[in-house]
């Protein structure tokens, strides 16, 4: 495994850390307000439209990285 292998792993982990943590300070069935990436508030319309853990900036950007929409 090289250096990119393991940054691209770690960034992974506490991704996964951050939306777990994230998940279990939402009430269960209640859309989330904040943004796992970015901590910024989701706007109410996002929350009703497009239910989620990210605001539209950040699944933007994840959705370049992973080549399109997830």
């Amino acid at each position: 495994m090289d250096q990119f292998d393991r940054a691209q792993k770690l960034e992974l982990e506490e991704r996964e850390t951050r939306i777990a943590e994230h998940q279990a300070m939402v009430p269960s069935g209640k859309p989330s307000t904040h943004c796992v990436d970015c901590l910024g508030e989701i706007p109410k319309e996002r929350q009703a439209a497009a239910p989620g853990l990210r605001c539209t900036r950040c699944q933007s950007a994840v959705e370049r990285r992973n080549g399109g929409p997830r």
